[in-house]
């Protein structure tokens, strides 16, 4: 049952429930992040990242810094673009399977999801310039008062001093993009089940949850995120003796493309509990017919 469109989202309960979803549908998961995976690996199967590791090499000698010249850069902007879209295709079904159960999720027609498409392409377009220029005011901001503070301060400030003072400023910079991305949210689960809900709306829907929202994001993302990297470059260098942060090495990486495919349903896994986070919001923040009446991990608020 929705909650009052301005009640506050429970945080814990949403990422357990975000958890438990993942483990519901995790045969749907794993297909989904599979087709967002394949085009890469198959570029580096036919050896499209082969030269990078001359690149690479050439930037950590220091001769002549890094360069991409002669490189077949459009290829590389096809794969972007098609990871963009696939991802659309990620989130529509996603944000389906999170609120509609299995039972629902491939309900649709063609011509029904040709506008879920397109429609969740404009909304990332328009949240991607938004959060940009969010980072871009921030940091703008955030250099002006740095530059003040420490022109105050003078030499004679401590190194440690600075820290206290700059690493908040940081955190500040990159909490405004979080927090319009979090209030900006609510219309891709909308757009996926076939409903209305405007930016404006979502930013009213989301009032008083917004940190919590962020909190949610980063409390379940950031450990898996971590666990994941460490996973994926223990096995490169124990396998293959690869230090991922060499770039060098990293290029080398490209070799063993598998193990990248091989690790992908778990460096996935925050970006499925951050959309399973916001298509939960979308339900308990306000109304969806469709959301509330489908079979689906419910957990008590």
């Amino acid at each position: 049952m929705a909650l009052d469109p301005h009640s506050n989202l429970a945080v814990f309960s949403t990422i357990g429930e975000a958890v438990m979803l993942i483990r519901t549908h995790i045969k749907p998961y794993v297909v989904l992040v599979l087709l967002v995976t394949l085009p890469w690996a198959a570029a580096a199967a036919l050896g499209y990242f082969d030269d990078l590791g001359a690149y690479a090499a050439q930037a950590a000698d220091g001769q002549g810094g890094y360069s991409l010249e002669g490189y077949p850069i459009g290829t590389l902007l096809i794969l972007w673009t098609g990871s963009f879209f696939i991802m659309v295709v990620f989130g529509i079904f996603w944000y389906r399977y999170v609120l509609l159960g299995a039972e629902g999720a491939l309900k649709f027609g063609l011509g029904q999801f040709n506008g879920m498409f397109w429609r969740t392409t404009g909304y990332g377009l328009l949240l991607l310039v938004v959060c940009l220029v969010a980072l871009a005011v921030s940091t703008v901001v955030v250099s002006l008062v740095g530059g003040v503070v420490g022109a105050l301060l003078g030499a004679a400030a401590q190194p440690a001093v600075l820290i206290v003072i700059i690493v908040p400023l940081v955190l500040v910079a990159y909490a405004a993009p979080l927090a319009f991305m979090a209030r900006l949210s609510l219309p891709f689960p909308a757009v996926a089940l076939g409903e209305g809900l405007s930016f404006g709306e979502s930013w009213s829907r989301t009032r008083g949850s917004t940190w919590r929202l962020v909190g949610a994001f980063l409390t379940a993302s950031l450990p898996v995120a971590l666990v994941g990297y460490a996973l994926t470059f223990g096995l490169y260098y124990v396998l293959f003796d690869i230090n991922i942060w060499n770039p060098a090495h990293a290029a080398a990486a490209t070799d063993y493309w598998w193990v990248t495919l091989l690790m992908s349903p778990v460096m996935y896994v925050p970006v499925a509990l951050c959309l399973a986070i916001v298509a939960i919001a979308y339900r308990d923040l306000g109304s969806s017919p469709a959301a509330e009446t489908a079979p689906g991990v419910h957990f008590a608020r």
